[in-house]
Formats: structure tokens, sequence, C-alpha cells
């Protein structure tokens, strides 16, 4: 509520003012520069001074010694914010009860006093800050500092006055709803702080204004109307002390704290920072002729360093109502589409701050409902274009008006006085308008590209809008508008920068990891890949195949008036450009000059419109030769079939050239005004920039377009491969994804085979494969075979470039190393074991099988493989340091033929402590330095010599003898049978182990030549194993091998007889030794 009184005193002051020789000559002894800058500022020599008083009240003050009037005001650091759901319209219900009278001066009183003065009395609330300020002379500065202190400490807040002011804030609020702006942004603040102070109204819901009571607005003058939230502010003629003085002797007996702690807790806890929640709030309502939308983000404080860095790239967007005359003319690209293409009525982006957060976004009118879509979708791209294309041009033009506007703002005592209240309230201190313009000048666009980067890109929105909405699209492909514009040269940049190069060091938290997927995806996929020209050509009647249009200007057709030469020379290529009505409407690629040729020719037949019966046109892509095309060639054949149903449904094509002043490619003139030349303009620029376009041609049809990088099919997943992811599954997942992916993602660890996964997961096998093809198609996952120690590896030819790359080596040292030693310990039981068994001639075979077996239980299951990332952190007091170059250098040459990885380790012991050999050899193998060598068996022709066949013939009997003795040993055992001659390879991880079929007690009675009858039939092996206890069971095994020792054979199967932990055992005597301990053990007295 406002109070506004004039009289003749005012008047004839002001007029006396003007009048006044000593003020007319002061302003011409100011140093003016008589050349001055757009919105520079001008200092006049005044400064803000500011002083706080015992009770922690601040004065703050801009003296102004020739002003005749001065503003004085107390601002307060409360608003709709320190209030609660229950008494919210609190802080306005209070401002308008401030004026019905005090304990010293009543309603009457006080309107007469300030209308006396020639006084101007008013208030006003928002959603942090209270404002009581009052417009006088100098001479009566006094007494509005009185009346300004009676209003905020002796207000009577009478029932009666309560009970009318109800009526008066209802009706306000009703004029407020049909004002759809404060509408749309009072919804916009309630969802993107939902359930928070910040968005609250100002007045108030209704149930609250009808049961506001006097004891809620006395328990908020307690809480919030203490000293240390209050600063009392004078611009003009006011001098510093005097208001200083006032201050002390009315202000001085505010409370410095809230008297409660209770009240005290309460507005600290209403002061807490809010936090950002992406959502939306629609209100439709079809009797409302316009669609009325605001889009925002987060935005910055007032005391964030980004603060007129938003302010500038605010700007850049700009303002636009096509009611104004200059609306064609603004500078805003946005501007300039939307009034195009008549997207909507008015735009206004805003930068809104609060004390420790805001909002940065856009409010939309627009009464073309049926393209609410296209409004939407271009604005959001123009706010992805700020995060990687803006031009010192826009930056200088934003910063002009910048600051124009806020020079413009501080023009008058009321004015400056706002600004100083509301700086010292929220900062604590005032920029002038000399720091303000030095601030604005040094920014530069790298500087509102990063901040776009940071609050702009793929940032979680909030959306707010009332009215015929119905063609506003979900929440959910609005907010990818925030991040699908994005270009292939921009993708690979990031690429490049983050260094996606596999493995790789942790990408910082930057906005685009979860497009780490899709980067790479478009780098691998169309790497170099970008349109050099796009033109239109159809065949003349007269001049025969013609390009009409071409982009940019002297790529195709050379111009008059330059020595530029095209990227190819048309004349020799145009009669497959516009080829034969029989070659028409097919895809269409040639080569010419290094350059690809990309089209698709269309004829329409039609004697009566066209003069050679026939029209017959081509748009065309040119890349590079080496460039992959093949995402272009459906992106062409869709733009050739949009054109035909143009061309037969309205002749836009052929009418265009019947327009007066229609300039063809190559002419002077050419470019201005051509719609034909403005599609192809946009469709290089927007496939070039963002992979994507579209491109509204009139009012039922739009052309889009959209490249999707094509891709070779994977191979084959096989049930041995192990998968290593590439990304951050955490950073892309999402609950849309297939349930497979879901299930089987937590267990890609680069350990795990295909079949592990699956049985981890719980999954069908065949639905695992298929789901892990889908990753690797596109490059989330790479697929290693399965890593075992019985395996060699060697380098290839491209150790070389590891050797020359410093960098690659050094990603490697921070890949390998791990904070444990799995060779320290089998290092040391190798020695203790060796100490142990001095006395039992264990040869140097037993003790590196010893610590080959410890090696291998200790790599079984690393426990820092978590998950695909690929540096593994180190941190802490015991992290060891990565190897040196040399030491990772003289590891992989030592790698070579015929050496298995096991002996490789042992040998280089010392050396691998602290790296982690699965990922030293996963590097070599991702790099491709390194390759595993396969070993594989061979068939050996029959002996050619009576020798080699007596040879051959006593290593049969003696294998033959050799079975025997084993096949008695085992059925005396009790145990089955293997068939030694029908072994089959094992998967047992590369121990040379072998899976073995089991014969039956009868086949082996008949081969050795015994009777078939009842008598001669040994008992089967169930029979002689029933009923033996695990005891008996070893000692068994150990009668068995024994046997199979003393014949000094040893058959191919004995894995299938040993327990698992000695299967590691490939000497006689290591077994020996090893069974001596079990036997040992077994007969040990409990």
């Amino acid at each position: 509520m406002a109070s506004t009184m004039a009289s003749r005193r005012l008047a004839l002051n002001m007029q006396h003012a003007t009048r006044s020789r000593s003020a007319i000559n002061a302003i011409k002894a100011g140093s003016l520069s008589r050349f001055r800058g757009l919105a520079t500022p001008v200092s006049h020599g005044s400064k803000t001074e500011s002083t706080t008083l015992s009770n922690g009240f601040t004065i703050a003050t801009e003296h102004s010694p020739y002003a005749q009037t001065s503003t004085v005001g107390v601002w307060i650091d409360a608003g709709s914010r320190a209030e609660t759901d229950r008494t919210n319209g609190t802080a306005h219900f209070l401002e308008h009860l401030a004026f019905k009278g005090t304990q010293k001066r009543s309603q009457s009183q006080l309107e007469l006093e300030i209308e006396n003065m020639g006084g101007h009395l008013n208030a006003y609330t928002s959603r942090e800050n209270t404002v009581y300020y009052a417009k006088s002379f100098n001479s009566d500065v006094p007494n509005t500092v009185d009346i300004l202190s009676d209003i905020l400490q002796n207000s009577k807040l009478e029932t009666q006055a309560i009970e009318r002011e109800r009526d008066v804030i209802l009706r306000e609020q009703e004029e407020v709803d049909k004002q759809l702006e404060e509408v749309v942004f009072d919804h916009l603040h309630a969802t993107a702080f939902m359930n928070q102070p910040l968005g609250r109204t100002i007045l108030g819901p209704k149930e609250n204004i009808q049961s506001i009571s006097r004891d809620d607005l006395t328990n908020y003058i307690k809480t919030n109307y203490t000293a240390d939230r209050m600063v009392l502010v004078g611009s003009g003629g006011v001098p510093h002390q005097e208001l200083v003085q006032l201050a002390e002797k009315y202000f001085s007996n505010i409370p410095m704290a809230p008297p409660t702690s209770t009240a005290q807790a309460i507005a600290n806890a209403q002061k807490e920072k809010p936090d950002f929640v992406g959502s939306e709030v629609r209100i439709r309502d079809d009797t409302i002729p316009t669609a009325n939308i605001a889009i925002a983000v987060e935005g910055v404080s007032w005391k964030d360093d980004d603060y007129f860095t938003a302010l500038v790239t605010q700007a850049i967007v700009g303002n636009w109502d096509r009611a104004m005359g200059n609306s064609p003319y603004l500078g805003s690209k946005l501007s300039t589409f939307i009034h195009e293409n008549k997207l909507a009525n008015s735009f206004m982006s805003f930068s809104t701050s609060y004390s420790d957060t805001g909002l940065w976004g856009i409010y939309l009118v627009t009464d073309n409902v049926t393209r609410i879509d296209d409004l939407v979708h271009f604005t959001l791209r123009e706010w992805s274009r700020l995060s990687f294309q803006v031009s010192e041009s826009e930056v200088e033009r934003a910063k002009a008006q910048l600051k124009a506007s806020i020079l413009l703002s501080l023009d008058g005592t009321t004015a400056v006085a706002e600004d100083i209240g509301r700086q010292i309230i929220t900062t604590g201190r005032r920029l002038a308008p000399e720091e303000v313009e030095r601030v604005v000048s040094q920014i530069t666009a790298k500087d509102v590209m990063e901040f776009a980067k940071r609050k702009l890109w793929d940032r979680d929105i909030a959306i707010s809008a009332v009215g015929q909405i119905e063609g506003l699209l979900d929440y959910s492909r609005i907010r990818n508008d925030m991040t699908r514009m994005l270009s292939a040269t921009t993708l690979t940049s990031i690429v490049i920068q983050a260094s996606l190069s596999f493995p790789q060091a942790p990408l910082p938290n930057t906005p685009y990891q979860e497009l780490l997927c899709a980067a790479r995806v478009v780098r691998n996929a169309m790497s170099g890949t970008m349109l050099k020209a796009i033109f239109y050509a159809r065949f003349h009647e007269e001049k025969g195949p013609t390009v009409l249009h071409q982009v940019p200007e002297g790529s195709v057709i050379p111009l008059s008036n330059t020595t530029q030469q095209p990227l190819f020379h048309f004349p020799s290529i145009s009669n497959h450009i516009i080829p034969r009505r029989e070659f028409c409407d097919r895809p269409l690629s040639l080569l010419a000059s290094h350059h690809r040729i990309i089209g698709f020719p269309v004829c329409i037949h039609n004697p009566v419109l066209y003069p050679r019966s026939d029209f017959i046109f081509n748009f065309c892509l040119v890349v590079d030769e080496k460039a992959e095309w093949g995402a272009y060639a459906s992106v062409v054949s869709k733009l050739a079939r949009l054109m035909r149903n143009l061309e037969e449904q309205a002749g836009w094509l052929s009418k265009e050239e019947r327009r007066e002043g229609w300039v063809k490619a190559g002419e002077r003139g050419y470019g201005g005004g051509n719609r034909v030349f403005a599609i192809c303009e946009m469709v290089l620029e927007d496939l070039n920039c963002y992979c994507e376009c579209m491109i509204p041609i009139d009012d039922s049809n739009t052309l889009n377009l959209k490249l999707f990088p094509t891709r070779s099919p994977p191979p084959p997943i096989q049930i041995y491969h192990v998968p290593l992811s590439t990304v951050r599954f955490s950073s892309l997942q999402t609950n849309t994804w297939d349930l497979t992916v879901q299930r089987i993602i937590p267990f890609i660890d680069g350990i795990n085979s295909v079949q592990k996964i699956a049985v981890l997961a719980d999954t069908d096998l065949t639905l695992t494969r298929r789901a892990l093809a889908h990753l690797l198609y596109y490059g989330c996952i790479l697929m290693l075979n399965t890593f075992h120690f019985g395996a060699i590896y060697a380098a290839t030819a491209e150790i070389g470039v590891f050797v020359e790359d410093t960098k690659m080596q050094d990603e490697c040292r921070r890949y390998i190393v791990t904070p444990h030693s799995p060779f320290k310990n089998s290092i040391i039981g190798s020695s203790s074991a060796t100490n142990q068994n001095q006395h039992q001639n264990t040869t140097n075979t037993s003790n590196q099988s010893s610590s080959f077996a410890n090696l291998s239980s200790s790599f079984a299951a690393p426990k820092y493989h978590k998950s695909s990332n690929l540096n593994p952190s180190t941190s802490g007091p015991t992290s060891p340091q990565p190897p040196s170059r040399a030491t990772v250098l003289h590891l992989y040459s030592s790698l070579r033929q015929g050496l298995p990885l096991r002996d490789w380790c042992l040998a280089h012991a010392s050396s691998l402590a602290y790296i982690d050999v699965r990922r030293f050899i996963t590097f070599g193998i991702i790099k491709g330095f390194l390759y595993r060598s396969h070993r594989y068996a061979i068939a050996l022709r029959a002996a050619d010599t009576a020798a080699d066949a007596a040879v051959a013939e006593e290593a049969l009997r003696n294998k033959r003898e050799a079975e025997k003795t084993w096949r008695k040993a085992a059925m005396s055992s009790g145990w089955r049978t293997p068939v030694a001659l029908q072994d089959e390879p094992a998967l047992d991880g590369g121990f040379g182990g072998v899976v073995v079929r089991a014969k039956n007690e009868f086949e082996v009675q008949e081969e050795e030549g015994k009777g078939k009858g009842e008598e001669g039939k040994m008992p089967g092996a169930e029979e002689l194993g029933k009923g033996r206890s695990l005891a008996d069971q070893y000692l068994a095994r150990i009668h068995l091998l024994k046997t199979m020792i003393a014949t000094k054979s040893m058959p191919p199967m004995f894995n299938s007889i040993l327990p698992t932990s000695y299967r590691q055992c490939h000497s006689l005597n290591t077994l020996l030794l090893q069974l001596q301990r079990l036997d040992r053990k077994l007969h040990r007295p409990a």
C-alpha cells in the first residue's frame, strides 16, 4: 500500500531547485568528458558510507550535496521466505497494517503529517525483503525517520484493522490472479523450490489470509524485525552523520536478536539454502487465448562470482515483443528466428537472484498454440548454443545493453536507495557504478560459454505453463532438448579434452559425464565427417543441368568476383547429378576431386506444368572422400521426398524462380531472399553443429533431419569372453533400460566371463549374450579373452609406439598399480616352504609350483575390481607408488613366445610387487601391443621306417601296461574308471587339466579279457563308495596314486583324482610330497 501526497510547497521548491544558480554552476564545473563511450558511468564524487550501531543496526548512505530531496528507508532481511506454511502471507499482511496507526499517531494523523511535508511514503514485500521508505525534502528527513521508526516499532495492529485488511488483501489477490505473468512465476517458484520457504507466494494462500491473527503478526515482528537484519538507507541530500545520529535516537532500542532460542532456531532454519527441483506444473485453461510458459534452471545468487556473467548471458538471449516496431531488427538470434517463423507473441529472458540461489530462464507467450513444440525446441537449442558458439560481437552488444540498463535504473534517489539497500542486506557492501562497469567490461565470450556449460548444459529444468498448453510436450522430451543438440565436432573435442582413450584417468565432474558413451560412438562412427557443402541443382529446359543454390557460396559454382576455386568441376559430373529419367528416384553417390557427392535425384512428370514434361532436381551433400558418409544417405533421401511433396502440392520449388529479383548461384546479388537458399544454409549449419535440424517451412510442413551414425554389427559373443566396461554405467543407467541389461551391469568388471555373469545375475545365457552384444554395438564395453596364468603372451610390432609414447606409459603406470601385493606372501611362503622341506630333497620345481599355487589363489578374486573405473584409487598413507617407466618397459619386453605367464610371474616376482598382473596384460591387449599366443594339437604322420614303427609299437605296449595297472588300482579303490584315450580339453583356468568320461566296470572287464559272468563281475563304483567317510575316500585316492607312482607312469587324467588344491603339481616328486602330507594329516589322532 502506498500513500502519495503532493502539495504546492513541493512544486515551488522544485522550481527553485532547478533555477538555483549554484546548482547550475556546480554541474558546469564538473569534470565531465565531452566524449564518453556508451553506458560509461560518470563519477560525481559520491560514495556509499556505512556505519553499524552497537546493537547491529546498519546505516548506509550515498550523499549528493546538490540534491534537494532525499529518500530514506529501512530494508529488512525478511519476507515470505521467513514464514512457515501456516503463516505464509504474514509479511505482506504486516506491510498493509503498517500505515493503519501507531501508539503515537493515528492513521489520519500519519497521512496528514506526510501530506504536509509534501512527501511520499511507501512499502513493499518480496520473497526475501520487506521495505519501508519515504521520499521528502532534506529538511524533513528527521521527521521522516521518526515516522519510519514509529511504524516499525509501535504499530497498533488493532483487531478491527486486521479484519478490514483481509478483504483488501483478498481483492488484491484476485487482481494478481488475473495477471498471467505473476501466476506463471508464482508457480515456477513453487515447483522449482518445492515444499521449501522460497517456493511460497508473497500474498499467501486464501486460507492463510482468512486465518492470520494478531499473535502471528507480533511473533513475526519479534522473530525477524531485529537490528542485525535491518539497514537504514539514505540517498540524496541527507549527510551520513546526520542519518547516523537519527538512527541512534530512534533505532538504538531495537533488539539485536530474536528474544528466544526457539525463534532464533526458526530464523536460522528459514535461511538454509534451498534445493532446486527439476519438475513442472501445468494449468490448462482453453479459455485463455495464449499459452504462457516459463522455463528455468537454477541461477546464481546476488553474491555469486557469476552474477554479472549471468546477466550478460541473459542479455544475449534478449527480450522480444512483436508489438515493438523494431522487433525484426533486434540483435538476438532467437528473436530473429521467432519473428521470421511467427512462433510467439513475445518472450522475456530473466535472471532472478536471491541471497543463496536464483532462477535463470525465459518466459514465453504465444497464440500459435499448434507450434509450441517448435517454440520450446528452438529456445532450448539457443541455450545449448551458448555453451559452445558465442561470438565476441554478441557479448559486446549484451554488455553495452547491460551497462546501460543498470545505469538507467539508478536514475533518482529512490532507485539509488533501493540499490544500496539490496546490496548491503545481501552482500554486506555496495558496488559503485564504476565498479560495476569495470566488472562487466571484463566479461568475455569464454566466460559466457563457461557459465552456460556449468548452469545451462544438461541441467534440470523447472517448467510452469498456463493457458492453451495442449501442444506442450511431456517433461522428459523437453528435458532431453537440454543436451540433444550437441555437434559431432563438439563431442569429439570433449572426448579429446576428457582423455577418453582407454584406460583413462578419472574424469572431472563435468556436465558431460552422461554423454561419454554418445561421445565415443559419434567419435568412432563419424570421425572427421563434416559437410563441406550443400547444393540444389535442376534440369533447366534451355541451359541443361544448372546449380541454383549452393552453400557456402563458391563451393560448386565459382563466383564472378573472386578467385576462389570450387570443390570440384561441376560440368564434368553434371550428367550424373541430373541423370535421365530412368536413373532418378534412387540414391546417388559419386567421387570427384577427392570429394564425395551424395544425392537423390527426383523426377516429377507433368506435361501440363512443366515445359519439357519433367521437372528433375537434386539436393546434394558434399563430404570428404574418406569420410563415413552412410549416415547422410538417409538424410538426403528424406530431404528429397519432402521437396518432392512440396513441389507436387504447391510448386514450391518451380515457383521460386518466377519471383521478381530471383538470382541463381554464381550471379551478383545471390543469396538474399531465397527460401531454398535459406533452407540449404540452415541444413548445413545445423547438421554440422547439432547433427540434426528442425526447420519450419510453412504452417503445415517442417523439415526434421537427424544423423544416426552407422556401425558395423558386433562380433559373436562367446561364453568364455570377458566384458570390460568403457563408460561409467552409474551416470548413464536409468530405470527405462532393458531389465537384463540392468541386472548384468553390476557384474561387468573385467574379470567375470559371459557365462559367469549369467549365473551371478541369474539371467538366461542367451539373453545375457544379446544384452552384451547390444552394449558392445554402442561401444560401452570391450570383449577380452579369458585371462589365466597358463596362457602365453607376447609383444606385437606396436610395442614401439608404446616405448615412444610417455603419456601412454604414465597411463599404464596409473592403471596397473594396486594397493595389494599378491607376490609378497607368495615369495615368503616359497622360501619358508623351501627351508622346511630341505631334508626331504624337494626340487626347485616343487618350490616354484608351491609359489605359483599361492600366487594364483591370491589373484583368484581381487577385491579392488568393483567397477569399471580404470584408475583404482590408491590414496592413503600406505599407497604404493606406480612402477617406473623403465620397469614397465622391461616387463613388457620380457614377455615372449613359449613362456607361460605363470613362469614369467615367478621369474619377475620382485618387479611385480604392487602390480596387478591382470590389468598389466589387459592394458597391453587393449592398446594393441600385446597378443595371446595359442597352442594347438596337431596329428603327426605315420612312421616311414621300420625303426620308427618298432619304437612306436614299444611305446604303445608300455602305455597299455601302464593303463592296465591304472585300471586295476582304480577298481580296487572304488572309483569310476576314466578312459584316458578319450580325453577332452578342460576349462579349468589354463592349468592343463582334463575332463574325463567315466567307463563302467563291465567294459573294463571285457577289454582285459575277463569273463562277463556274475562270478567275474567287479562291484560298481557306487557300491564301493557307499558309506565311506571323507578320510576313507582320501585314503583310497592315496592308494591309487601310490600304485601309479610305483609304475612310474603319470596318466594325463590324474587331475580328476587329486583334490583341487593339488592340481598344480606337475612332477612325481612334488605329487609324492603332497600325498605324504595328506597321509600324515589323515592319520593324525583327533
